[in-house]
């Protein structure tokens, strides 16, 4: 699983990053050691928060602590806001991040209240990228409303009737996945694990997360190689193996199609940027 720092995350070292996105393509499982928040404009499909299948729809907003592990698939043309908080720039909002914390991880909107926090979103963003004259402060006050009206929205139910597992058997499935990637692993015999039919199963996967099970299982391993490449110093061939590929060729063509090019040169890449963003915090 693959994890994303603060100190290589935040490189303008403002404490926050603001941030809009409009995909189709899931966002797999990863974790970090800093808060992100999501709100949901467009689209349909699921968020999966510590194992835990949630509604990924319009109004939801989802508050996903540090170190806990998400995912994002959707089921449609989505579009979302993310708002990025270091630890310490969290505890800079004070009363505001406390009376947060109170609310649940998961709240769903109505459409009035949904609008109104769509403004203050936009205008959040739209500070973060102009850096005018008092940017910090104006976005500011509109992450501080934000917070306020999910604590306030939270405390009338949040429209909680929403909030469900998604397919009771994928939650064990992706479970048994996250522990055994490493093992050869069929469609086959992961239903009869669970005692599921594989067609069935093999249906439920692609409703669910918009792909095959092979492709989930491709990708997930590929995630975790790029995650190698960037954190330690195996040979490619080793963390081929580790990762679950019995084929150099195979992992070669997929994380090639995956990230655009060899993990040879992902890794020169990848090093090359922290290498640039320390010179940069050492000025």
């Amino acid at each position: 699983m693959r994890i994303y720092r603060q100190n290589s995350f935040f490189v303008e070292q403002k404490g926050v990053l603001v941030k809009k996105y409009k995909k189709e393509l899931p966002c797999h499982s990863h974790t970090h050691d800093f808060i992100e928040l999501v709100f949901v404009v467009k689209g349909e499909g699921v968020h999966t928060i510590d194992g835990v299948d949630y509604d990924f729809c319009p109004g939801s907003f989802f508050a996903v602590d540090k170190l806990k592990s998400h995912s994002i698939v959707p089921k449609s043309h989505s579009e979302y806001y993310n708002v990025f908080l270091t630890e310490e720039y969290a505890r800079s909002l004070e009363l505001f991040i406390e009376e947060s914390a109170k609310a649940s991880a998961v709240v769903y909107f109505d459409r009035e209240t949904q609008l109104q926090l769509e403004g203050f979103f936009e205008g959040m963003l739209s500070e973060y990228n102009s850096k005018g004259e008092f940017w910090e402060e104006l976005a500011r006050e509109y992450l501080k409303l934000v917070l306020l009206f999910r604590a306030r929205f939270s405390r009338k139910g949040g429209d909680s009737r929403k909030i469900k597992m998604s397919g009771a058997a994928l939650p064990r499935v992706i479970e048994y996945l996250n522990k055994n990637y490493s093992s050869k692993i069929t469609l086959t015999e992961l239903a009869g694990i669970y005692g599921y039919n594989s067609a069935y199963l093999g249906r439920l996967f692609r409703s669910t997360y918009k792909m095959s099970f092979n492709e989930y299982l491709r990708g997930y391993r590929l995630d975790l190689a790029s995650e190698l490449l960037i954190t330690t110093d195996m040979n490619l061939e080793k963390i081929a193996a580790q990762v679950g590929f019995g084929n150099n060729n195979c992992f070669y063509k997929g994380f090639c199609s995956r990230f655009g090019c060899t993990p040879a040169q992902f890794r020169r890449n990848e090093r090359k940027k922290d290498g640039e963003m320390a010179a940069k915090k050492g000025e």
